[in-house]
């Protein structure tokens, strides 16, 4: 691994194992400018049960305090082709911020060098956040935030259903009070 130049870095991985299990990692990014990044990878197993491979593409910028960021994967797994998207478009201010990420993860999506404990399922999460700051007297910051999320099964059942809402309290004595509740449902339960 290293970098390729001033804003390009790559790098690669093999292991080969004498069971015939073998891996290969290939990844490169590209910084198309200081706020701006695009970037690639590909990953190959091939153990007893045939050769899983995943490519995945990525990229992010940011203006400002707006930003927007995604990555893509796709395998190949035999005959079987599963995909995998996550996003996310956020305003990361200096009182306030928001942040919105929708996603999904196929059903038929392995990765055999990576861990997804769960696969077909699509939905997103949002989070906001704001805060006040003071140089004297007693608080030094009071914050708020809340945020949840809301995703299904490919089948139209729920998989995930969860909010939370929050305070912290800090003080120029640096102690600190924080309250948070969250709650949830997670497929049946």
């Amino acid at each position: 691994f290293g970098k390729i130049g001033n804003r390009t870095s790559a790098g690669a991985l093999g292991a080969f194992h004498r069971g015939g299990n073998h891996n290969l990692l290939l990844r490169t990014s590209h910084s198309l400018s200081a706020t701006t990044n695009i970037g690639a990878a590909y990953i190959g197993h091939r153990d007893d049960f045939g050769m899983n491979s995943v490519g995945f593409l990525e990229g992010e910028t940011r203006r400002g305090a707006f930003s927007v960021g995604a990555n893509f994967a796709q395998i190949w797994y035999g005959k079987q082709i599963g995909r995998q998207m996550r996003s996310n478009v956020a305003y990361r201010g200096s009182r306030f911020s928001v942040s919105v990420a929708p996603f999904f993860i196929e059903p038929d999506f392995v990765n055999k060098l990576g861990f997804h404990p769960f696969t077909g399922i699509r939905g997103g999460r949002v989070f906001a956040f704001a805060r006040s700051e003071w140089r004297s007297g007693v608080l030094r910051r009071v914050e708020f935030f809340t945020g949840g999320e809301a995703s299904d099964r490919y089948d139209g059942t729920v998989f995930r259903r969860t909010a939370t809402i929050g305070t912290g309290i800090l003080t120029h004595s640096d102690y600190n009070l924080h309250l948070r509740w969250d709650s949830g449902r997670f497929e049946e339960y």
